[in-house]
C-alpha cells in the first residue's frame, strides 16, 4: 500500500480524502476513538501535505460504518490542534482546486 501512496503523491492533480478512514473492531462495531486514526491521519499528512487533502463524507455510503456525526468528530478532534488556516484547507479550500469548483452565486466563498 505505501508503494502506491507513494506513486499517488507524485501525482499534483490527486488529493487524498482523509475523512474516509473508519476502521471496525473485532466486535463489528465501528471503531470510534480518534487516537487510533492519529497515527494514519499524520502520516497522510506528512506525505500529501495540507494543500492536497480533503473532507468528504461519501455519505449515505459510509454510513455502512458509521454515521457521518462520528467521522466528523473524529477529523475535527484531529485537525482541532492545526491552524485555523490548514482546518480550512482540509474541510473547504481544498476542494475547489481538487473538484474544480466555480462559483455559482455571490454569496459562495472563493479561494
Amino acid at each position: 500500500m505505501e508503494a502506491n501512496l507513494r506513486e499517488l503523491v507524485k501525482r499534483p492533480n490527486v488529493y487524498f480524502k482523509l475523512s474516509e478512514i473508519m476502521q471496525m473492531g473485532t466486535d463489528g462495531t465501528p471503531i470510534t476513538d480518534p487516537a487510533v486514526y492519529k497515527p494514519r491521519l499524520d502520516y497522510l499528512m506528512d506525505i500529501f501535505g495540507e494543500d492536497r487533502v480533503v473532507f468528504g463524507s461519501d455519505w449515505p455510503n459510509g454510513n455502512a460504518v458509521a454515521h457521518l456525526d462520528v467521522v466528523v468528530k473524529i477529523v475535527r478532534d484531529y485537525f482541532g490542534p492545526k491552524s485555523r488556516a490548514v482546518q480550512e484547507k482540509f474541510f473547504w479550500r481544498n476542494s475547489i482546486p481538487a473538484y474544480k469548483w466555480i462559483k455559482r452565486e455571490p454569496s459562495q466563498a472563493s479561494l
